[in-house]
C-alpha cells in the first residue's frame, strides 16, 4: 500500500512539474522578463502590464476569449481558435475600426511582452493563453534600410526575435491600448 501511495505521489509530482515548467523559464540562467505577477487581469479579456501601463488583449485577433468570471482566477481563462493572419495595412485598419483606443503596438511595445527565458513560444502563456510561436505585426515600418522600405516589423514569438517582412505577408495581430 505504501508503495502504491508513493507511486501516485511521484506521478502527481511529475504531472504538476510538467504544468509548472510550461510557465517557467527553460533557460534557468535567466529570470522571467514578463512574470505573471507583472500583470493585472481584467474580466474583459485584457491584461494590464504594470511596468508599461499598457492594456493588452490576451488573445490574438481571430481567437475567442473565455473567462471563468473572475479577474483573480486567470489560470483557467482560454483563447481558442486560430488567429487571423492578415496583411499589415489590414492590421492597422482593424485596429482603427476596433475603437476604444485599440491599436497595433509598435515594435518596442510588442517586444516588451516577449518572455526572454523561454522559446516555442517566447511568451507567458498564463497571461496570453492560446499563444503559440506566431509572427505578430507591429505598427513599425522598416525605415533604416532603404531597400526594405516596403516592409514592416513583427515579433516572432517562437524565439522573441524582431524581424521584418513584406507588408503583404499574412501575420497575426495582438492589439494594445494605453492604460485608462
Amino acid at each position: 500500500m505504501n508503495q502504491r501511495l508513493l507511486s501516485c505521489a511521484l506521478l502527481g509530482g511529475l504531472l504538476l512539474s510538467g504544468l509548472a515548467t510550461a510557465q517557467t523559464c527553460t533557460n534557468t540562467a535567466m529570470e522571467q522578463s514578463t512574470p505573471t505577477s507583472a500583470f493585472t487581469f481584467n474580466s474583459d479579456g485584457t491584461a494590464t502590464h504594470q511596468m508599461t501601463g499598457l492594456v493588452w488583449k490576451r488573445c490574438l485577433e481571430g481567437q475567442t476569449f473565455t473567462d471563468n468570471g473572475t479577474a483573480t482566477h486567470y489560470l483557467d481563462d482560454q483563447c481558442t481558435g486560430q488567429p487571423n493572419g492578415m496583411e499589415w495595412a489590414a492590421a492597422l485598419n482593424l485596429a482603427q475600426t476596433a475603437g476604444q483606443g485599440w491599436r497595433v503596438p509598435d515594435q518596442k511595445e510588442l517586444s516588451s511582452i516577449v518572455e526572454h527565458c523561454r522559446v516555442d513560444p517566447a511568451i507567458n502563456t498564463e497571461v496570453f493563453p492560446g499563444s503559440g510561436s506566431y509572427w505578430v505585426w507591429s505598427s513599425s515600418p522598416v525605415v533604416n534600410y532603404p531597400d526594405y522600405a516596403s516592409d514592416a516589423w513583427f515579433v516572432y514569438f517562437d524565439d522573441g526575435s524582431d524581424v521584418w517582412d513584406d507588408r503583404y505577408a499574412d501575420v497575426a495581430v495582438r492589439l494594445v491600448r494605453s492604460g485608462q
